[in-house]
């Protein structure tokens, strides 16, 4: 999936390990950024968003031998460390979606 095209809250769920848990704590989310990249035999993702207020990342990825992998729920950041730490494809996400809420 190329970062042009964003995925919905349902197909992000089905990156993490544990789908339903994901969906449930993904629910109401707003989606800021997601991508998943895929290599021969593996791949990974990355997923910024926020909810309720509080802005996550969270990232994981999969092996062919044991299907998706890591994937923790989100760790809490603030827009302003996600454009000073993060890639560029982030970062421009990120400051698209505050321009869009002024």
């Amino acid at each position: 999936m190329s970062t042009e095209e964003k995925p919905t809250i349902e197909e992000v769920a089905g990156w993490y390990d544990d789908e339903s848990t994901a969906a449930e704590g993904l629910k109401d989310a707003k989606l800021v950024y997601a991508c998943y990249e895929t290599g021969n035999y593996e791949g990974s993702w990355i997923v910024v968003y926020v909810k309720d207020g509080v802005w996550y990342i969270d990232s994981g990825g999969h092996c062919s031998c044991n299907g998706p992998e890591w994937g923790s729920g989100g760790t809490a950041t603030t827009p302003e460390a996600l454009i000073e730490n993060e890639d560029q494809p982030v970062k421009d996400a990120v400051k698209a979606f505050l321009s869009e809420k002024e």
